[in-house]
This record gives C-alpha cells, sequence and structure tokens, in this order.
C-alpha cells in the first residue's frame, strides 16, 4: 500500500487448517483363501476401497463382511471382475471373509461283466451317488437279448428303467455296481414254424435248468445257459414261514456240482462241460421235514365242470383239468373254454411263459408285437431263450393259428431251454402224409411223437400242418408236463 501522511495499524487474521482424521483396514485371516485391500491405511472417510477375494486350492469362496468399529456392517457392491467395494466410514474397518472346503462326490465304479453273445456298456463307467447312469444292450448278431441285472456290492438289485430308446438307466447307489446280461443263440432255420432247427458255432454252450414249481417256494437263476467255467448264480426264495433245506446242483450224469452260499440267499457255481439242473428243498421254519402237502383240491375238483361246452365224458376232460388246474390256461369267457376252436402261437407261447414262472424280460423284437399287447413279455421271453422266433425278423404272427409241427417245434425248443433229454426220435415213415412234414419240424415232430406227446390223428395220418385245437394243446401240456418237464 502506499504510506499516507499519518501512522497506519496493520490487522491480519487467520483459520485453522484442520487436518483430516484418518482410518485403516484390517483383514482377518482367514482359512481357505485371503482378502486383498487397494488401501489399507490413512483412508478419510468418504473415500472408497476395493477388495479383492481369493479362494485357496480346494476352497471356494462363501461370504465377505466389512464392521465399523461399533460392529455396524457397511455396504458392499459387488463388482462385475469379483472385487468388490465399499465406502469408508468415520471409523476404522474390519473385513472377514470365509471359505468352505470343496467336497468332491465320492464316485463308484459301473463294471459290466463279459457275457457270451453279446456286450452291455455303461456311460458312465464312474459315478457319484445319486447319478444316472444309462446302459446300451448290444447282442452279437446271432444272439437275443435275454435279461439284465444291475447289483450293489451287497448284491442288492439295483432298479433299472428301460428307456424308449432302447437303453436302461439307473440310479447310482452309494456303491460299487455290477451289471450282468444274458443272450441266448437265436434259432435258426425253421421257416413258418418259428422254432425249427438249431445252431451252433464257437464256445459250447450248456443249459441252467431250475424247476419251474417247487413247493413253499422258487428258484432262478442269473443265466438260461452258460460255457465251461463261467460264474452262475442262483437265488433261493422260500415262502413265508419257510426256509430252504438243501440245494444241489447237479451235472447230466447226476453227479453233484460244488455250490457256494453267499449267506443271502444267492448261491453261485462254476458250470461242468454239461448241462446242469438245480434243485431245492423248502421245510417250515424251526422244522427239519420237508413239506410234502399238496395244493388242496388240485386232484379233487373238477375245474372243467363250470364250462358248459365241455363234454366230461371226452377224451380231452383230463386234459382240460389239468391245464386250468395248473394255470396253463384259461376259459374264453366264465361259462366257455372253447376246447375246439384253434390256438394261436400267442396263446402256446404264453402257456409256457406261465408255466416258466413268468419271469422279466426284454421288449420283443417282432414289428406285429406291440409293447403293450397281453402276450408281448410271454413273446419276448420266447424269443431271447430261443423257444421260438418268427417268420422273419418283422414278423412273428401271434394271432395265426399254431399247427400241430408248429407246436412240436415250440415244446421241442423249450425242452432244449430247461435242458431236458430230446435225443428220442420216432419213425414217421408210417404215416403216409409223412412227407408233409416241414424240413424245419422234422426232427422236433419225431421227438414229440416217440415222446406220445404228439401222435397220429389215425394210424396212418399225422397231420403236420392242421392246427391244433385248444383240447388238443391242453392234453399235449399235460403230457408234456408229466412226462417231459416233469
Amino acid at each position: 500500500f502506499t504510506m499516507p501522511a499519518s501512522n497506519v495499524t496493520v490487522t491480519a487474521t487467520f483459520t485453522a487448517v484442520v487436518v483430516p482424521t484418518t482410518y485403516t483396514v484390517t483383514i482377518e485371516t482367514a482359512t481357505g483363501g485371503k482378502v486383498e485391500a487397494d488401501k489399507t491405511a490413512d483412508l478419510a472417510e468418504g473415500e472408497t476401497v476395493t477388495l479383492t477375494v481369493t479362494a485357496d486350492s480346494g476352497y471356494s469362496f462363501e461370504s465377505l463382511s466389512v464392521k465399523d468399529a461399533d460392529g455396524t456392517e457397511v455396504e458392499t457392491t459387488a463388482g462385475t471382475d469379483g472385487t468388490y467395494t465399499f465406502t469408508m466410514p468415520a471409523s476404522n474397518v474390519t473385513v472377514t471373509a470365509t471359505f468352505a472346503a470343496v467336497v468332491v462326490p465320492t464316485t463308484y465304479t459301473v463294471t459290466c461283466e463279459t457275457a457270451t453273445g453279446g456286450k452291455v456298456e455303461a456311460e458312465p463307467t464312474q459315478a457319484a451317488e445319486g447319478d444316472t447312469v444309462t446302459l446300451t444292450v448290444t447282442p452279437d448278431s446271432s444272439y437275443n437279448f435275454g435279461s439284465l441285472s444291475v447289483k450293489d456290492a451287497d448284491g442288492a438289485k439295483v432298479e433299472t428303467t428301460r428307456q424308449a430308446d432302447g437303453t436302461y438307466t439307473f440310479t447310482m447307489p452309494a456303491s460299487d455296481v455290477t451289471v450282468t446280461a444274458t443272450f441266448s443263440r437265436k434259432s435258426t432255420g425253421g421257416g413258418r414254424g418259428g422254432s425249427g432247427g438249431s445252431a451252433s458255432s464257437g464256445e459250447t454252450s450248456y443249459s441252467v435248468s431250475v424247476p419251474s414249481k417247487s413247493n413253499n417256494g422258487s428258484v432262478s437263476a442269473n443265466l438260461k445257459s452258460a460255457t465251461k467255467g463261467s460264474k452262475v448264480t442262483f437265488t433261493v426264495t422260500p415262502n413265508m414261514g419257510y426256509m430252504a433245506s438243501g440245494v444241489t446242483v447237479k451235472d447230466a450224469n447226476g453227479n453233484e456240482i460244488a455250490v457256494t452260499d453267499n449267506g443271502d440267499g444267492t448261491y453261485t457255481f462254476v458250470m461242468p462241460d454239461s448241462k446242469v439242473s438245480i434243485a431245492a428243498e423248502f421245510v417250515k421254519e424251526g422244522t427239519e421235514t420237508p413239506n410234502t402237502t399238496p395244493t388242496p383240491g388240485a386232484e379233487e375238483n373238477c375245474p372243467s365242470e363250470k364250462f358248459t361246452d365241455v363234454d366230461q365224458s371226452l377224451w380231452y376232460h383230463e386234459g382240460i383239468d389239468y391245464a386250468l388246474t395248473n394255470g396253463l390256461m384259461n376259459g374264453m369267457s366264465d361259462t366257455t373254454f372253447e376246447p375246439n376252436s384253434t390256438t394261436t402261437r400267442a396263446m402256446v407261447v404264453a402257456v409256457l411263459y406261465r408255466l416258466d414262472g413268468s419271469p422279466a424280460t426284454a421288449q420283443a423284437s417282432f414289428a406285429d408285437v406291440p409293447a403293450d399287447a397281453w402276450y408281448a413279455d410271454a413273446v419276448a421271453w420266447g424269443e431271447a431263450n430261443g423257444v421260438v422266433s418268427g417268420y422273419n425278423e418283422e414278423t412273428f404272427g401271434p394271432s395265426d393259428s399254431i399247427t400241430r409241427e408248429q407246436m412240436a417245434a415250440i415244446l421241442y425248443r423249450y425242452a432244449q431251454y430247461k435242458g431236458i433229454d430230446v435225443s428220442a426220435q420216432a419213425d414217421l415213415s408210417k404215416y403216409s402224409d409223412a412227407d408233409a412234414v416241414s424240413d424245419w419240424a422234422n426232427t422236433a415232430l419225431s421227438w414229440a411223437n416217440a415222446e406220445g406227446l404228439i401222435s397220429g390223428m389215425s394210424d396212418t395220418e399225422l397231420a403236420p400242418t392242421d392246427t391244433a385245437t385248444r383240447a388238443q394243446v391242453a392234453s399235449i401240456l399235460m403230457r408234456f408236463c408229466e412226462n417231459i418237464v416233469k
């Protein structure tokens, strides 16, 4: 300033400079990972802090917490890059993160046993409990698929579901599992008879026979036939109140085969180089005497009496009673049996299927056998076990009337399937129409005639291509069950 012509007084004012209070970010140590802040000290209220969370290998990030000095939660915002940000309060803050160990599910193994005649493939072959496993069953060109079994490490059955595409699925238990499939050789030849001829190549397979009926229990085997050295498992199931008292396996010469009791109702043995027969006896629990009491009324009653079209005085009466008593055939209505009506191919296969205990089976391959038909399971069983085949790969002809030679061929193949001796042969040349027997049916019809199952319509007429009536079928089945299957 310019000095005036007088004294002057100078006065100044000052304001204290306020230094902002700063705060710190404390990050607590965590198991399984770490948190890093872009700034941890000299932070003023209002500043933005960025946190980066990193989980260790084998751990996953679970939660993040930022609290001020009073324990009040400070809001955080998750970024798109996996970072978190918050605005610094007028307080020190503490950052806490939690991490959880990643639980790797225990996986179990799916083992598909090697089978003669085809293969089973699993996807995946390692699975955790609750996972879905898909099985693809592929028979070899000359074999049919028979049955499929999945069991856990304790031998308990694992349920499978057949899918629309022909695969099977199951839910993996908390255990390794073993998958077993059986296959049977396809019939060859047979023309319209559907079951003539035989095929043989490769390793010989021998039949495994179980009783079709047992007093007070049942026996079932995982294989219908097996090659020498194969392991065969069979299940003995007593009825309620009964127990198994004796289990035997014998070869074709009647020699006993060593059997291992698995302790869970199943038994195993090693297949010899011959057919085998499995037998079991059942006794009441707490006793050692087998129950031989016959089924009440099995012989005393006359089940055909209610049918108005069954003449009790005719030759077929006993056969019809036998078929009805043993559940092999039923009436066509409540009051009629129709003894003179023809019998279809489906009916005959259904009878033998019931005789074999109606086991679970896959779906038939024939286009004319709908999956929901009453005879579908029976035809599938017959096809899988070589008892019947179709006219060709697509056609079975379930509604076609069965001829006498077709009936002989089917019974012949069923006897083979059950491991029964079919070596008996009769000379058919005594019949004037012997030349009418189809080539594929000659051996089977010779056997059936020798065994007294199918005799001539007269001393000189065999009538091989005539259709078989229901009365004839009932009588043939009675002789077959009593004299052949036993």
